[in-house]
This record gives C-alpha cells, sequence and structure tokens, in this order.
C-alpha cells in the first residue's frame, strides 16, 4: 500500500498534533456536521462484529469511492448510514430467516455499516483547515473508537435482559444521529477541492 497508494492533495509536511485545537477545529460547522456523522457510524460499527461482515465492507467502500467522484462524499455516507439503520431496524427478522437469506442480509449490511468509513475520513479532510488536517482527523477518529467501546459495552449489558435477534434494534440510534448530522453538508451540495468551513 505504501508503494502502490500516493500521498493526498491535502497532505502538508511538518504538520504536528495539536491538543489546543480541538475547540478551533470543532467551530467549523461542515467539519462538525462530518464529525458527528463519524460518530454515529461508529456507535454501530465495532458491536456488528464478525469477519464475513467486516470483509464485505471492502465492496462498499470501492463502490462507496467510486460513486463518491461524481455524487461528492457526503451523499455516499448518508445512504449507506441509512441503509445500515434500515438493518439494525429488520434484524429481528433476519435472524428468523433462511441461513441463505441470514448469510446475505449480513453480508449487505457489512457493506453498508463499512462502506462509509472513508467517506467520512474524505469529508474531514476537506472540511478541516489545511493545517489542521492531521489533529482533526487524529481527534475525530479517538471520539469516534471510543464511542465504539461505549456501544460494545451497551449491548453486552443489554444482552443479559433481550433476546439476541432484537439485541441489534437498538444500534439504529447512531445511524439516525449521524445521518441527521450529516444534513447540512448534503445541502451545501458537492465537495470542493479547497478546504472551506
Amino acid at each position: 500500500m505504501l508503494l502502490l497508494v500516493p500521498d493526498g492533495p491535502y497532505l502538508f509536511k511538518g504538520t504536528k498534533f495539536n491538543s489546543k485545537t480541538i475547540i478551533k477545529i470543532f467551530q467549523s460547522k461542515r467539519l462538525r456536521a462530518a464529525s458527528f456523522g463519524y460518530f454515529g457510524h461508529m456507535w454501530e460499527l465495532y458491536s456488528l462484529w464478525a469477519f464475513c461482515i467486516i470483509a464485505g465492507g471492502s465492496l462498499g467502500c470501492v463502490l462507496g469511492g467510486i460513486i463518491s467522484k461524481r455524487t461528492g462524499s457526503a451523499p455516499v455516507a448518508s445512504i449507506q448510514l441509512t441503509g445500515s439503520g434500515i438493518c439494525c431496524l429488520v434484524s429481528p427478522f433476519v435472524f428468523f430467516a433462511s441461513p441463505e437469506v441470514f448469510l446475505e442480509g449480513l453480508i449487505f449490511w457489512g457493506v453498508v455499516v463499512v462502506g462509509d468509513s472513508p467517506q467520512f475520513s474524505a469529508i474531514i479532510a476537506r472540511t478541516a483547515s489545511q493545517d489542521l488536517v492531521g489533529s482533526a482527523l487524529t481527534i475525530v477518529n479517538c471520539i469516534g473508537f471510543s464511542i465504539t467501546i461505549v456501544s460494545i459495552k451497551v449491548m453486552e449489558y443489554l444482552s443479559n435482559f433481550i433476546d439476541l435477534s432484537n439485541i441489534f434494534i437498538f444500534l439504529v440510534a447512531g445511524q439516525v444521529f449521524g445521518a441527521t448530522s450529516l444534513r447540512p453538508l448534503l445541502r451545501t451540495g458537492h465537495f470542493p477541492q479547497t478546504n472551506k468551513n
């Protein structure tokens, strides 16, 4: 990957993480919208942990990347968030479906739940101030992965009281929060190739 994937257009040499920029970073409405969308995505992602599901996400990443070239990253991320939210809601039915439908449903879920990850990285890189891209990505990813710890613990706790077939419904809260948070970015249309707040 290091040899085949070149540095992107937003790379700035010699920048260092600056913890004092957290407030400055989240003053950007567009970056805040992208970050909150990502946080909703992370609420679900690692609570739905199974290799075939996560591996299926590689298809979502590739297709999402191709489509985002035409539509922008925000619409792709929004559609994938909505798709994975719907999967959360219909999960009780998937659990009682035939083995074939069950597996196909889980793989589709993996495609949409993983596929928006690179879209959020792209949105954050494009909406952050150019001198703060590294700090913004670091901070948002750290918060996002912290959220996954909370969601996994919540799911573990709920599993003591709720049947496994119904437990994934609770993950839809993250998808609703994420998709709602992305609305300001959808209204602005395609992302420009320059960073704007």
